[in-house]
């Protein structure tokens, strides 16, 4: 009998790993899964598979307090240089 039990998602993607309990009926039980993160991984037929999936770009930085002010007076910032 498996230790851990997987929650799968789509295609076999690993989504968490529980202990098992006692007493308890899992889908999929296993001895043991990989380090690190486990929804780099899917199982399929009793074989984790290293899959990462893509790391989405990273939002545009939110503008600051002083370019908001800038938006709303309608000014763009420019400095008084004499």
């Amino acid at each position: 009998m498996g230790k851990y039990a997987l929650n799968l998602g789509n295609n076999g993607r690993i989504l968490s790993v529980c202990v098992c309990i006692e007493g308890q009926t899992y889908e999929n039980r296993v001895d043991s899964f990989p380090n690190g993160d486990v929804t780099e991984y899917r199982y399929v037929d009793g074989e984790f598979i290293h899959d990462p999936e893509p790391k989405p770009d990273p939002p545009e930085p939110e503008p600051t307090a002083e370019e908001l002010l800038n938006i709303i007076l309608g000014t763009g910032g420019e400095t008084n240089e004499q």
